[in-house]
């Protein structure tokens, strides 16, 4: 029998032009307002046990969602049954008072759920222990990073003994170690026969933990199904609307392009190992990134690179044509001069996801390099789901021996 049940389910914000028209709404009795549907027409179920993963784009109504299961906000329109005690992690912060130390926002926390004195004087040593704040339990909350906040909340909904457990972008800052924890305890309490709703923009943790997805589009479920083939779907889609995003050259000076512009580089590109120009690859296959560039004034040592990002802005690497001494060291190139830089990558070893390429070109010829042509975001690519199956970012090749 579901725990969660959502029928009909829908969020309308009331969007005033200006604060006075709330006043002035009451006082002539007309609407002063517009509505913005964030959710709408909703339906599913959460089983015990089970973990519903929830994905889309930013705005598509997922962080509403988190809010109307975890009580903090009401449904405008339909019916959401919820059978058990709910809790979970929101927004960073979130029902905590910066002033009041750790310790003391636990037990307020705890009170508020209910819990008996003699229940959180049980539960308060396994919250610090799993937190593992040390003395910083006792230092007020201000003084804490976001990572801090992430173990705190995350160890008092854990020990919350909730049938119900809602986690939104949880695992989306603090340290890799954590992480870690975290993952290992998702597991476990939906082992445990615990319902758990993980809202995330991160496929590989999506497809690792969830029993079943379901995509948000403009605040209606667009499909659902298995973390597998709901998962490249989503990437899929964003990689048919990455395709019409594509950064084109901008004048030098903008937020997203710099350099004194004495080369330009006027296109960067993907190719695979049949030279065809492509925006998507698997993790293994080959990678040709070929940039054309013009020479406007002669330049001296000029060195060509690129750094991969993931969409999210994680920095995955950076090489350049100078570090790899191939081809030599370029003394020189004159004004007029044209030409195309390739860099290939024999075996991608990027995990499924989206990610973008950062094209540079430097003057090499001065102590400390200077930018001659800087594109952020020249180029976005997706990696597809492949035969290898690992958690992360990259692809470590590895051979294992186990002797008994």
């Amino acid at each position: 029998m579901a725990v969660i049940r959502a029928t009909n389910l829908g969020k309308c914000y009331a969007i005033y032009r200006q604060p006075a028209d709330r006043v002035l709404e009451l006082l002539i009795r007309r609407r002063r307002h517009t509505e913005r549907w964030a959710l709408r027409n909703l339906y599913f179920e959460v089983e015990p046990g089970s973990v519903l993963g929830v994905i889309g784009e930013n705005g598509s109504g997922k962080s509403t969602l988190a809010r109307l299961l975890a009580g903090i906000s009401d449904p405008t329109e339909g019916c959401l049954e919820i059978d058990g005690r709910v809790a979970g992690v929101l927004e960073l912060g979130a029902g905590f008072h910066p002033d009041f130390s750790g310790r003391d926002n636990i037990l307020m926390s705890a009170a508020f759920h209910g819990f008996s004195h003699a229940e959180i004087q049980e539960m308060l040593p396994q919250i610090i222990d799993f937190s593992e704040l040390g003395e910083a339990i006792d230092l007020p909350m201000r003084t804490y990073s976001t990572g801090m906040f992430l173990r705190l909340g995350f160890s008092i909904a854990i020990h919350a003994r909730a049938e119900v457990l809602v986690f939104d972008e949880v695992l989306a800052v603090g340290d890799e170690y954590f992480r870690g924890k975290c993952f290992n305890r998702i597991n476990r309490l939906h082992q445990e026969g615990k319902a758990i709703v993980y809202v995330s923009h991160d496929m590989a943790s999506v497809r690792n933990l969830c029993s079943s997805v379901i995509i948000l589009e403009e605040g209606r479920i667009l499909r659902r199904g298995s973390p597998e083939e709901v998962t490249m779907d989503y990437i899929e889609r964003m990689r048919l609307r990455l395709e019409g995003r594509q950064i084109r050259p901008q004048q030098a000076g903008s937020a997203l392009r710099w350099g004194d512009g004495r080369i330009e580089i006027t296109a960067v590109s993907a190719y695979n190992e049949r030279d065809e120009k492509v925006s998507t690859f698997r993790t293994g296959e080959k990678m040709i990134i070929q940039a054309a560039f013009r020479v406007k004034e002669e330049v001296r040592m000029p060195v060509f690179g690129n750094g991969i990002f993931r969409t999210d802005g994680t920095y995955v690497s950076g090489f350049n044509h100078l570090w790899h001494r191939d081809p030599r060291p370029i003394e020189r190139m004159a004004a007029g001069q044209s030409g195309r830089v390739r860099c290939s990558i024999d075996a991608l070893p990027l995990l499924p996801g989206n990610y973008f390429i950062s094209y540079y070109c430097y003057d090499h010829s001065v102590p400390a390099p200077q930018p001659i042509d800087h594109i952020e975001n020249a180029l976005q690519f997706t990696v597809l789901p492949g035969p290898i199956e690992e958690h992360g970012t990259v692809h470590i090749e590895s051979t294992w021996q186990i002797d008994v």
